[in-house]
This record gives C-alpha cells, structure tokens and sequence, in this order.
C-alpha cells in the first residue's frame, strides 16, 4: 500500500511540474513580450 502511495506521488508530482512548466512558461513569455511591445511603443512615440 505504501509502494502504490508513493508511485502515485511521484505521477503527481511530475505531472503538476509538466503542468506548470507547460502553463507558466508561456504566460510568462505573454507577459515579458507584452511589457516590452508596451515600452518599445512608447519609446517609438
């Protein structure tokens, strides 16, 4: 019973991380490109 609540944790842990890393990622890179065409905009004005 132990091995099997293990195993289960260690799934749940690397697919929280893939998760994350999948969601996270891309929002991060969203938010950094927005704030920098925000800034290249008004640079160029």
């Amino acid at each position: 019973m132990r091995l099997i609540t293990n195993v289960f944790t260690a799934i749940a842990r690397t697919a929280t991380r893939e998760f994350i890393r999948l969601i996270i990622g891309p929002a991060i890179g969203l938010g950094v490109g927005y704030v920098v065409y925000q800034w290249v905009k008004d640079v160029v004005r």
